[in-house]
């Protein structure tokens, strides 16, 4: 790193994205990626699944345009983008709930709180393992998993099933379990949400009660299992 300009080490801050789809080398998809691993210096990029056009006549406007996107698409981008850059990538994607969640052909695995219903921690483990070994036949690095917010507050439908349960004892010993999986498979895993999903920017303060009585109850950081093995990396809201 002392070797790179100071151009260079604030590109290795950023972390652009790209979709799971066919991308010919001489594509402007492509030129927009290759400059900002060659000019930009970008420290990573974010695999996306992939979407098609939606016609602007559809009825039905709630029709969408995300759709999988293609393994073989994701491997051969991250593997030309890595040859062009000065200092290896680190890429990620939010395969939450398994890599099938983004790319066609990869696993799918049930909500969290499914694994919470389970009662098994080894359950959890197993499928941080296979998201991560997914993960990396592909050429991902970083997980965006697991979910460790407690469902505690009916008021926030965001996160329901993405979490665990409502015991911080039992999110925090999925969430520890998971996270082993995903280091045994070797990928590295990402805790969210902190400090939460529904927060007001006006409480985003530790003088705040509200704050910190949120922050408490959104994390199982007071788990005995918080400290069993540690993340990478923490996704703040």
């Amino acid at each position: 790193m002392t070797a790179l300009t100071v151009d260079e080490k604030i590109g290795q801050l950023l972390m652009s994205s790209f979709e799971s789809s066919f991308m010919p080398t001489d594509s402007d998809a492509f030129d927009r990626l290759q400059s900002l691993v060659t000019k930009t210096h970008v420290g990573g990029f974010l695999v996306f699944g992939a979407s098609e056009p939606v016609p602007p006549v559809l009825l039905n406007s709630t029709y969408g345009g995300t759709i999988l996107g293609q393994p073989h698409a994701a491997a051969a981008t991250l593997n030309r983008l890595q040859a062009l850059a000065r200092v290896p990538l680190l890429t990620s994607a939010d395969f939450e709930f398994g890599v099938g969640m983004r790319i066609a052909g990869g696993t799918q695995f049930p909500r969290a709180m499914a694994f919470g219903a389970a009662g098994d921690p080894a359950l959890a483990e197993q499928a941080g393992r296979i998201v991560a070994e997914e993960s990396r036949a592909i050429g991902v690095h970083v997980d965006f998993a697991p979910v460790a917010d407690v469902n505690n507050n009916p008021r926030n439908p965001v996160i329901n099933t993405r979490s665990f349960g409502e015991d911080p004892e039992r999110v925090g010993a999925m969430a520890a379990a998971f996270v082993r999986g995903v280091h045994a498979g070797g990928a590295l895993a990402t805790l969210k949400h902190s400090p939460g999903t529904v927060i007001p920017p006006w409480t985003h303060t530790w003088d705040s009660p509200r704050f910190r009585m949120i922050a408490r109850a959104s994390t199982p950081s007071n788990s005995r299992h918080s400290e069993r093995r540690s993340p990478q990396g923490q996704m703040r809201s």
